[in-house]
């Protein structure tokens, strides 16, 4: 969500919209994201982190933002460290690493054998 937020500039109905039905799609989410905001008693317009229209996204709305931050400063601190793990710990990774390790040993082989016909 806090990426979305980011995306959106803050603007928390684009980003439930964009949560609910996809970045790609805003207007099928909108009736999730109103429906959310209503309940929260907060304008279509509040944003995150600082409010619009006189909304300081008090309510439920309060602690989320609270949150995000929280989550979004982390994200930040750790930078690309996550997104290397994340790749480290990807099931295809692991399989390229064994194909490419099938690959040299097959190659090496196919050299000794190509190395034993030259000297007959």
């Amino acid at each position: 969500m806090s990426g979305l937020l980011r995306q959106y500039k803050g603007n928390m109905r684009d980003a439930l919209a964009a949560y609910n039905a996809g970045p790609g799609d805003l207007a099928a989410g909108y009736g999730y994201a109103d429906t959310i905001l209503a309940r929260a008693r907060e304008p279509q317009s509040a944003v995150a982190g600082g409010g619009a229209s006189g909304s300081s996204l008090g309510g439920l709305l309060s602690w989320p933002g609270e949150v995000v931050g929280f989550f979004t400063s982390a994200d930040r601190a750790l930078g690309g460290l996550s997104q290397i793990t994340l790749a480290l710990f990807q099931p295809s990774t692991y399989i390229r690493i064994a194909l490419g390790g099938l690959a040299v040993i097959l190659l090496i082989m196919g050299l000794f054998a190509l190395g034993k016909a030259v000297q007959a």
